[in-house]
């Protein structure tokens, strides 16, 4: 059963702050965009949205949208917060035959993209959009991902009294959902599987205390080293925690007797180039 007077109290609270809200966001009509959403969900089963698209915001709460199991790529549920952190993209300029699209649809809200950051705490959301007539904007989002981002950050930055939620009167409680495959379908066995054939295979390398060998998560981890990228970076690739990450590439410098991994990265000479 929906909370109608809470959900009330969260339309009344975005129509407080629609006019900031929209003063926020008009730098995105220069491409287009008309509408834009926030959300936030807490592992403890909270839940706060704002939005600029009234009509959607009507609907979205009075037909207890927040609480189907498919809103939010299914990501509503107590598993998500195990594998953060974790990033997610979903686009929803395609003809989705579901309640939550036929919902943006009969809000004339379409072609637009939503972003989620995954963290073990919260999952927050961001998402921009027009109408079913702007199909050009499809293109914009695949080429300008950089100019979003900018976006999102910027609205972090200056947003952050209307989406604080210490104050619990601008949460709904909202009920998490049991495992199953998300929006997005469940492919992290095939990512293992994609990881495990592109990652090149190191049985033994020759240290600075002899030859050692790693795993095969090691051997991943030191590959995405020797290609640049963070232990934060590394862990959204492989779903695995920064602090795992740490780990790995410890054991690989503790194997190897290296003191840091410049001086491991210098072992390898031609295995992962």
């Amino acid at each position: 059963m929906p909370d109608l007077i809470k959900a009330k109290s969260l339309m009344d609270y975005n129509t407080l702050i629609l006019p900031r809200l929209n003063k926020l966001c008009e730098p995105l009509t220069l491409f287009g965009i008309s509408n834009f959403a926030y959300g936030k969900i807490t592992k403890d089963g909270r839940f706060f949205r704002i939005g600029t698209h009234e009509k959607y915001t009507d609907l979205f709460f009075n037909h207890d949208i927040y609480n189907l199991s498919q809103a939010n790529l299914g990501l509503a549920r107590e598993e998500t917060f195990s594998k953060a952190p974790q990033t997610r993209i979903s686009i929803w300029g395609t003809n989705q035959k579901t309640p939550y699209g036929n919902m943006r649809l009969a809000a004339g809200m379409w072609n637009g993209v939503t972003f989620y950051n995954i963290t073990p705490d919260y999952i927050e959301a961001w998402a921009v959009g027009g109408t079913p007539e702007d199909t050009q904007l499809l293109d914009f989002y695949a080429n300008n991902m950089d100019l979003l981002h900018k976006f999102v950050a910027y609205f972090k930055q200056n947003a952050k009294d209307i989406v604080d939620i210490s104050d619990r009167n601008k949460t709904i409680d909202i009920t998490f959902h049991e495992p199953k495959p998300n929006a997005l379908g469940d492919y992290s066995h095939k990512i293992e599987e994609f990881n495990r054939r592109i990652t090149p295979k190191t049985p033994h390398l020759l240290g600075l205390n002899g030859e050692f060998t790693l795993s095969p998560r090691e051997t991943e981890c030191l590959f995405h080293k020797s290609q640049g990228l963070t232990a934060k970076e590394i862990a959204i690739l492989c779903s695995l925690s920064p602090r795992t990450v740490e780990t790995y590439i410890h054991s690989i410098k503790e194997k190897s007797g290296c003191k840091n991994m410049n001086q491991v990265l210098s072992l390898l000479n031609t295995p992962f180039k």
